[in-house]
């Protein structure tokens, strides 16, 4: 009975993830880094300064950044800036800034 819950949650979690990957890099459209979360704003900031792209807005924790590619990323790119993940779209919802 607990073998079709967890088939069905892992792959709605799979589908979701990849969407949110999908839409990482894309010119023009905000992209979610999340650094190591022991990164510092300015470690952070400083990495995502190597990319071609815009910084827009730290997130909720100093380790993520919000970017606006100026050309496409792709997520190699990303990750030898030091980004574990780039989520793009729907994954706004990990950079709300607390007010």
């Amino acid at each position: 009975m607990l073998l079709p819950i967890t088939l069905t949650t892992s792959a709605m979690l799979a589908f979701w993830s990849l969407a949110l990957v999908a839409g990482a890099g894309v010119v023009g459209a905000p992209t979610a880094l999340v650094f190591p979360p022991d990164y510092t704003a300015r470690q952070s900031l400083e990495a995502a300064s190597q990319l071609d792209a815009a910084i827009v807005a730290i997130g909720s924790r100093p380790f993520i950044i919000v970017i606006i590619p100026r050309s496409p990323l792709t997520q190699t790119e990303m990750r030898d800036a030091g980004a574990l993940f780039a989520a793009g779209g729907g994954g706004s919802i990990f950079c709300a800034t607390e007010s």
